[in-house]
């Protein structure tokens, strides 16, 4: 006698494995990987649980195996547990190729699958992160990778940031990230920026000043604070705390409320030492000073996003403006990076809606040409620089994550396997070679990059 057990993908081969696991491999949906239970588990849909995960990631719009079970949840008692599911566009009975971002990469609208398996899906290039290993970190607000040395091929600590604390994690000989200190940073602060300098250097920037860290003795070289400073002196109003920070390899930009700015430079002999001061006419937003001239060791210009809804470009050192651009927007800039792609530097900012916007930046004139707009998801957008594979890239983190790069001198976007990143920072170590460390959630990640990839 026989009787239903369950509703899974149409199958065209099944091979029974051992212990109640069997493989369905289908022709006109996702092959799966059930276990069949003897006695009735407690969700009947759960057969469709993986397929609407998929559809959740890859922008799937339906999804039939998951209609029809939720319709025929009524069918009686069921036997079937999905362990694992096996995305499968077969067979594409008709499709489109459109434009849906405006970013000028077509991506293909197809009818898939057949029967109760049918699905109208979304398939876009994109690149694949491969996750090495993950971890539960709740409260992560900044990750930053630091090194031992300025040479050094691979990074040797991850800082992570939290609200009223710093934590430390040290790869260690048998490639174990384990929690470490180090005497000369401020574990009771939150970190706002974290690098190594050009010098070998340790530096750690909070909210009450500028710590200059030996990278062999872990030792307080020298420590800089807003209520110290010789420039902007009678400006601060008394103002102690630093909002935001940005470094390059031998300079600190750092900002404070009533839109002052200050330039530090980082000596070899282990100090900080203030170079100047300004007061915008905004508050501060997010600023950058990523060198993108002749010398990739000390920043020319710096890249300031203001509450006025601008981007200003301000000549180093002396942060008197060079260039102002309007955003045209009311929503207020979150990140501003300066890059260099195949020789030609850009100016990119990303605002509070998703919106991300990008100009030229002309080297001869320090002039913003060529300005454009896109929109990569619906949250703000974090920038950062990185390299893979000897190829500078931008990382945009939000909840639609993207990659931005340059190929024949155009600016392109693909779309990132992992869905609400909020921080990222490369990660190199020698089991992890050209690895991200990513924040997701409540989750700390380390993944590499597997390359463009089409997803479904």
């Amino acid at each position: 006698m026989c009787f239903p057990v369950g509703r899974t993908t149409s199958t065209s081969c099944m091979s029974y494995l051992d212990s109640g696991y069997v493989f369905l491999g289908s022709k006109g949906g996702d092959s799966q990987l059930i276990k069949l239970h003897a006695e009735p588990i407690s969700s009947p849909s759960s057969a469709a649980a993986p397929a609407g995960a998929a559809a959740a990631d890859g922008g799937v719009t339906g999804s039939g195996s998951a209609a029809v079970s939720d319709v025929n949840s009524d069918e009686g008692p069921n036997h079937v547990e999905v362990v694992d599911s096996w995305p499968s566009l077969a067979p594409i009975v008709d499709f489109i190729v459109m434009d849906l971002e405006r970013q000028g990469q077509g991506q293909m609208v197809a009818c898939c699958g057949c029967f109760q398996d049918g699905s109208l899906r979304v398939v876009r290039n994109g690149i694949g992160i491969h996750e090495a290993a993950a971890m539960d970190l709740p409260g992560i607000k900044g990750i930053w990778s630091v090194r031992r040395s300025w040479m050094d091929a691979y990074d040797s600590h991850l800082v992570l940031s939290f609200v009223g604390e710093t934590r430390l994690l040290e790869i260690s000989e048998d490639d174990v990230l384990d929690e470490a200190t180090i005497s000369g940073f401020d574990s009771d602060g939150q970190t706002l920026l974290a690098a190594t300098t050009l010098h070998d250097q340790l530096l750690q920037v909070t909210s009450s000043s500028v710590r200059l860290v030996s990278s062999t003795t872990g030792q307080l070289l020298h420590e800089w604070s807003p209520a110290n400073a010789t420039h902007n002196n009678s400006s601060n109003g008394g103002s102690t705390s630093i909002t935001l920070a940005a470094a390059s390899p031998c300079q600190v930009l750092i900002a404070s409320g009533g839109g002052l700015v200050w330039l530090l430079d980082v000596s070899e002999s282990g100090r900080l030492e203030e170079v100047s001061g300004t007061v915008m006419d905004a508050e501060v937003a997010c600023l950058d000073i990523t060198p993108v001239g002749a010398d990739s060791n000390k920043a020319t210009l710096a890249a300031v996003g203001t509450w006025a809804m601008q981007v200003q470009l301000l000549s180093l050192p002396s942060l008197k403006p060079v260039t102002t651009e309007e955003l045209g927007s009311e929503i207020i800039p979150r990140s501003v990076v300066l890059a260099n792609f195949e020789g030609q530097a850009y100016v990119l900012c990303g605002l509070g809606d998703g919106q991300l916007h990008n100009w030229r930046l002309q080297s001869e004139t320090s002039t913003l040409t060529d300005h454009k707009k896109v929109v990569l998801g619906t949250k703000p957008i974090l920038l950062s620089s990185f390299t893979s594979q000897g190829q500078r890239n931008v990382f945009a983190a939000s909840d639609r994550a993207t990659i931005i790069y340059s190929n024949n001198k155009k600016l392109l976007y693909s779309n990132l396997n992992e869905n609400e990143v909020a921080f990222m920072c490369s990660f190199t170590t020698s089991s992890f070679p050209d690895s991200l460390a990513l924040v997701k959630g409540q989750q700390l990640s380390l993944g590499a990059i597997n390359g463009t990839w089409s997803k479904c």
